[in-house]
């Protein structure tokens, strides 16, 4: 009986083992050897050897697993074959809890031990893997094929993705690895390759541009007061854009040159679609090292600018400066209404709101919306209700919607959500 206890003692412990080095050497991967290289140089020629086979290592665990609990079942069958069937039962249940326990448990302390696992184990593992080497090649081509066959299947879209898997382990871990600041960063960097440059520039109607019939000394005069250092300069309307002339340019004017029309400062600019992806847009600024691209929409005409700081606040969030006007796109007043610029995109407005309005291709800010529901640019006074709110149009003009407010009907919507 004795002797029993100590080999399901002693197989149990290796079924532990093994499926703790499989499960480290697999969450290590590439990055994990990287690190590794990093932290432990004095191992680095071992590891750099390695880096390209690793999934080799990988492999021999694996065959560790397997051959750890077959010999873990064989133990539990050698001991029980001579039981009734209504006797092997309760053994078979207790086999089934304690390989389930130690699969959780391995895995548990895997992830939070997986790089300095793997640097113990790793040498023993490339050993072994030489050794094995003749039965891993059968093995690893096997894989091969498998993974060939199924991921041509039309079915392989409903795996959870990378980036799937990446942001349920921040929900999952955030509240004790990651602070709430470095969690919405990372969010914004998956959202960043979704969205395309149409959601972040300045419309048109906002756009502060110069006509190229101005002189420098009129152009000076008209830019002092504004809180931008680049403007836009067109011909005859603003779907005609020449370039762009920086203040700099206009201050080092000579006193002979400032009668001469701002043409002959404009700098080439460039321009995109409405539709372009901000990941695009980013690479193109870097490579053309630009500030600031025209974006034109589908018939060619100017849709809005965007800037560097556009793009890269959608990555870090808002960036002030002492230039930057104190408007609030959002207010919660004292009666329980909500008072929004008609400008704000409409997926901001829903992360502060309890229940979100409706969203939609067709338009992106909150006048977008109003203007959507109604038909028409609405003039002030003007109200409906949708999704639980009675919207009113506090002020607008005859190109657009500049203030709503949003009165709750419900005591359910009158709440915003603690991350605003």
């Amino acid at each position: 009986m004795t002797s029993s206890i100590n080999v399901y003692i002693i197989s149990t412990i290796l079924a532990f083992g093994s499926l703790i080095l499989y499960q480290a050497i697999k969450l290590s991967g590439d990055a994990g050897i990287r690190r590794l290289i990093e932290r432990k140089p004095k191992y680095s020629t071992f590891l750099d050897r390695w880096e390209n086979r690793w999934h080799y290592l990988i492999q021999v665990s694996r065959l560790l697993v397997a051959l750890a609990f077959s010999l873990f079942f064989w133990i539990f069958i050698s001991t029980s074959h001579s039981l009734s069937i209504e006797s092997v039962g309760l053994p078979f249940l207790l086999f089934l809890f304690i390989s389930l326990s130690i699969w959780i448990l391995a895995e548990s302390i895997a992830e939070h031990f997986a790089d300095r696992i793997s640097l113990l184990c790793a040498p023993a593992l490339a050993f072994l893997a030489l050794l094995f080497m003749p039965l891993l090649f059968p093995l690893q081509w096997l894989e091969n094929i498998f993974n060939r066959i199924f991921s041509n299947r039309s079915d392989s879209d409903d795996r959870p993705s990378t980036e799937d898997e990446v942001i349920n382990l921040i929900d999952e871990n955030g509240d004790e690895e990651l602070e709430l600041e470095e969690r919405n960063m990372i969010r914004s960097v998956f959202e960043f390759g979704d969205s395309v440059v149409r959601e972040v520039m300045t419309p048109r109607v906002d756009i502060v541009g110069l006509a190229d019939t101005l002189t420098i000394e009129e152009t000076l005069q008209s830019v002092k007061e504004r809180p931008h250092s680049r403007f836009p300069v067109y011909h005859e309307s603003m779907d005609e854009v020449m370039g762009v002339v920086h203040i700099r340019d206009l201050l080092r004017a000579t006193p002979d040159q400032l009668d001469q029309q701002i043409g002959m400062l404009c700098k080439k600019i460039s321009i995109v679609p409405e539709t372009m992806p901000l990941n695009d847009v980013l690479q193109l600024m870097k490579n053309k090292r630009s500030q600031l691209v025209v974006v034109v929409d589908e018939y060619g005409g100017t849709a809005g600018l965007v800037t560097m700081e556009d793009v890269i606040e959608e990555l870090v969030g808002e960036i002030e400066d002492e230039f930057d006007l104190e408007e609030q796109d959002f207010i919660k007043r004292s009666d329980g209404s909500y008072w929004v610029r008609g400008k704000m995109p409409i997926y901001d407005l829903n992360e502060k709101l309890n229940n979100p309005l409706p969203e939609s291709d067709e338009y992106d800010s909150v006048g977008g919306l109003v203007c959507s529901e109604l038909g028409h640019i609405p003039v002030t006074g003007e109200h409906f209700t949708l999704a639980g709110y009675e919207v009113k149009v506090q002020s607008s003009n005859q190109r657009q919607v500049l203030v709503v407010q949003l009165r709750p009907l419900t005591t359910e919507n009158n709440e915003i959500l603690s991350s605003s």
